[in-house]
């Protein structure tokens, strides 16, 4: 898994890029928040750890902006800082940080944290490859599917209900 880790020091981005590596980690880092939404809107990241204390813009305002954004909205994120402090913990949390970690806690818990911060991407990837999977299938099938939710909406149409009703297959069915 592809980690981005953004913090200002680069003794600590030394010492946790080595550290995540060494647990097979592919890791890159950022020295400050515009490098780190540059690099994350490019990099195919999984996990982003981002430092809550940097000069110009705090960790919580780069986290809001990559949940807004759709290139980097399924990025599981944790805030790291040196502080242990409430409102830290809070405006991470509220901003879209999945987890928040601190430096100076032992090693092991900060990787047993990404470590559960992997397994979610892990699992995701598994849901969405097992969605492709099926919407494989239906695409194939010869006869027409569709599907409703339990409020009458359409939720899926296959290809072949679309030619067996006339309709173009560009137009939006679902809902």
């Amino acid at each position: 898994l592809k980690v981005l880790f953004v913090d200002d020091s680069p003794t600590v981005r030394v010492a946790f890029r080595r550290l995540l590596m060494k647990q097979g980690f592919v890791v890159e880092t950022a020295s400050n928040a515009v490098e780190g939404f540059e690099r994350a809107i490019g990099g195919g990241f999984d996990i982003a750890i981002i430092d809550y204390f940097m000069p110009e813009q705090n960790g919580d305002t780069l986290v809001r902006k990559l949940k807004l954004d759709a290139r980097t909205r399924s990025l599981q994120i944790a805030v790291i800082t040196g502080t242990y402090s409430d409102r830290v913990i809070s405006d991470s949390l509220a901003a879209g940080a999945t987890e928040c970690v601190f430096k100076n806690e032992a090693k092991e818990l900060f990787l047993a944290r990404v470590s559960s911060l992997a397994r979610t991407v892990i699992d995701r990837q598994s849901v969405d490859n097992e969605r492709k999977r099926l919407e494989g299938i239906l695409r194939s099938v010869g006869d027409g599917v569709y599907g409703v939710d339990r409020h009458g909406r359409m939720t899926f149409v296959n290809p072949a209900a679309r030619d067996m009703l006339g309709i173009p297959h560009d137009r939006e069915l679902e809902g």
